[in-house]
């Protein structure tokens, strides 16, 4: 931000120079109070855009293992029972599309169960394991109106889905959270935006209690949708969507990698941001101090040349180029 003890002396000494002239004090007060609101308003729109940088920076050092985020307050899109009540389009597990056909199919006798194109795939989360993961359909063949009749349940093994506790235990050398979308959704798109937010919140909170922790004080951090990308946190994503009664809803779940190494990588990228935001701010702050400067003295010295008799309009358009600069290093910066 660009605080006022840098400002003032700056208005101050263009103030000073109007009010040397008696016949036109009247306008030299209007045309310093024009001017200080001019960098009030100045001052206001570089602190907003400042907070919103610092909020980006942040540090990083040692994890505890183990710690887990789990869904603290679990939105309505994700309560038990919704699969139970609408169709989804995929479950996390074969256990749990069972059950979705075991609801759909209650009370029918003679069911025939088989699972059907079932694929392997390898293990996001661990880049060089041996286990393997299934997808595929689960059929559910039976009898009614003196016919067969066939429903099927796709799905695609997530267990940190399916147990969150479970799979935290499972794999202890990192630590994971879980990000979900918050509300119900309309789109795919939407629901994977709402979870990277989520993931956002939880990464730029577990930043505050590791700053907390070792400078004694509160800070506040945001991590962006691209620090999320860039840094390669989402180890895995489970989409799912359900017909509901006015069109399908779509719901999505993140599982996160927040490492040390990767939370490290990300501390010092937000730091040396934070230096190069700070270079680039004195460096404004020093271009203004040298513009009102020169401005002053080269009016100074046309005012000394001409003996005061284009005083006035010397001054107005020392105001004019200062306030012209001032603006021009805004732009460019």
């Amino acid at each position: 931000m660009i605080p006022f003890v840098f400002l003032t002396p700056l208005v101050v000494i263009v103030i000073l120079l109007l009010f040397r002239a008696g016949k036109t004090r009247r306008w030299c007060r209007v045309t310093g109070v024009l001017l200080l609101l001019f960098f009030m308003v100045t001052v206001l729109h570089r602190n907003r855009h400042a907070a919103i940088f610092v909020q980006r920076s942040g540090y990083a050092e040692s994890l505890t293992k183990n710690q887990t985020h789990p869904i603290d307050d679990v939105p309505p899109v994700w309560l038990p029972g919704l699969e139970d009540q609408f169709e989804a389009d995929v479950y996390p597990s074969r256990q749990s599309a069972l059950r979705a056909l075991g609801l759909r199919t209650k009370g029918r006798a003679e069911i025939n169960l088989n699972t059907v194109d079932i694929e392997t795939h390898p293990v996001p989360w661990l880049a060089e394991s041996k286990i393997k993961l299934n997808s595929g359909r689960v059929e559910a063949t039976f009898a009614g109106n003196n016919k067969q009749t066939t429903i099927s349940a796709s799905f695609v093994d997530k267990p940190w889905i399916e147990n969150f506790a479970d799979f935290v235990n499972r794999n202890p050398k990192d630590k994971w959270i879980l990000a979900i979308s918050q509300q119900s959704c309309t789109s795919q798109a939407e629901a994977e935006q709402q979870a990277i937010n989520n993931a956002c919140d939880k990464l730029a909170c577990l930043l505050k209690q590791m700053h907390k922790q070792r400078f004694a004080v509160r800070g506040r951090f945001t991590v962006t949708n691209a620090d999320i990308r860039n840094n390669s946190f989402i180890a895995d994503r489970f989409a799912q969507s359900f017909a509901g009664t006015a069109g399908r809803i779509w719901r999505q779940a993140i599982l996160i990698n927040a490492s040390q190494d990767k939370l490290a990588d990300l501390a010092k990228q937000k730091i040396l941001a934070r230096q190069s935001w700070r270079t680039r701010w004195i460096r404004e702050i020093l271009s203004i101090v040298g513009i009102t400067i020169l401005i002053c003295v080269v009016y100074l010295f046309l005012n000394a040349a001409t003996r005061g008799y284009y005083t006035w309009s010397l001054r107005i358009a020392a105001v004019v180029l200062v306030l012209t600069g001032i603006l021009l290093i805004f732009t460019l910066s």
